[in-house]
C-alpha cells in the first residue's frame, strides 16, 4: 500500500469519525433544546397553579367573610392550603431536575463539541497532508 493510499484510506476513517461526531452534537443540541423547553414549561405550570392556588385560597375565605365558621371548615381550608403547597413544591422540584438536565446536556454537548472540532482539525491536517502526496 502506498503512503496517499493510506493517507486516503486514514482520511476517509476520520471523516466517517467526524460525521459520527457531528451526529453526537446534533443530538446533544437537541438535548439542550428539549431541557430549555421542559424547564420553560415547569415554569409556566408553576405560574398557573400559583395563579389557581390564589384563586381558590380567595374564594375559600371569601365564602367564610360574615359567619361562624366551625373548627372542621378551618381544617379543612388548611388542608386544601397544605395541598396547594404541595403541590407546588413537587412542581418546583420537577423544575429543579430540568435545570439539573439542563445542565448536564450542555455538558455533554461542551464535550460533543469538542470532540467535533479535534475530528475536524485531524480531518484538516490529513487533508493537507493527502494533498501534498498527490
Amino acid at each position: 500500500m502506498t503512503n496517499a493510499r493510506a493517507i486516503a484510506r486514514l482520511l476517509d476513517l476520520r471523516r466517517l469519525r467526524e460525521r459520527s461526531a457531528l451526529n453526537a452534537l446534533t443530538q446533544c443540541e437537541g438535548d439542550c433544546r428539549r431541557a430549555e423547553q421542559q424547564i420553560e414549561a415547569s415554569r409556566k405550570a408553576i405560574a398557573h397553579h400559583l395563579d389557581q392556588a390564589r384563586a381558590h385560597e380567595q374564594d375559600k375565605r371569601r365564602a367564610l367573610v360574615g359567619r361562624a365558621v366551625s373548627m372542621a371548615e378551618i381544617t379543612r381550608l388548611q388542608g386544601d392550603l397544605d395541598a396547594m403547597a404541595a403541590m407546588t413544591m413537587q412542581l418546583r422540584q420537577v423544575e429543579e431536575e430540568s435545570r439539573t438536565a439542563l445542565h448536564n446536556a450542555e455538558q455533554a454537548r461542551d464535550a460533543a463539541r469538542e470532540r467535533y472540532r479535534l475530528c475536524q482539525r485531524s480531518v484538516t491536517k490529513l487533508d493537507g497532508l493527502a494533498e501534498q502526496e498527490r
